[in-house]
């Protein structure tokens, strides 16, 4: 008599069912189930609004959370199109560079990190961070608008995940 892997599978998950029940029934995988309730989630929020944080947190019981490098990270490939891992990889197109100096630059003013810090999270070098950093301060005082638009959509993206669910 020949019993597929799937049949067996199934009757042993049915035999532990009924062990469960019977010698713990407060652990009945039935009643578990029906037990748990999703957590309430926030609104999302249009991206050019960023609403007044007192509000937000009586509205939809949210938490402030604070911000890593990951959320740095995560924000600005958002806004560029780029992937959190071509990022931190070693692609040196014009654009993805860019972006990638946006990041140091931003987890050097926004979280406070140090350079070597930095480096190691994007994976360069601490004197690449340092000259991302001194690039783009340059860049923001000329007023390029390139740049100055990836940052502030970014801080709209990070201002959006500062708020997290309290439960």
């Amino acid at each position: 008599m020949s019993v597929s892997v799937e049949e067996d599978l199934v009757a042993r998950n049915k035999a532990f069912i009924e062990l469960m029940r019977k010698y713990h029934p407060e652990r009945d995988p039935r009643r578990l189930r029906r037990k748990r309730k999703a957590p309430e989630r926030a609104v999302m929020l249009e991206p050019d609004h960023v609403p007044d944080a007192g509000k937000m947190v009586e509205a939809a019981k949210l938490v402030p959370v604070p911000l890593t490098s990951a959320d740095v990270l995560r924000a600005v490939a958002c806004v560029t199109g780029y992937s959190v891992d071509e990022l931190r990889g070693g692609r040196r197109f014009r654009d993805l560079v860019r972006a990638r100096q946006i990041v140091c630059w931003m987890a050097r003013t926004r979280l406070g990190l140090s350079f070597p810090q930095i480096g190691y999270r994007v994976g360069r070098d601490h004197t690449t961070v340092l000259h991302a950093a001194c690039l783009i301060d340059r860049l923001l005082a000329e007023g390029d608008e390139r740049v100055a638009q990836i940052v502030d959509a970014a801080d709209r993206v990070l201002a959006q995940r500062r708020w997290r669910d309290a439960a």
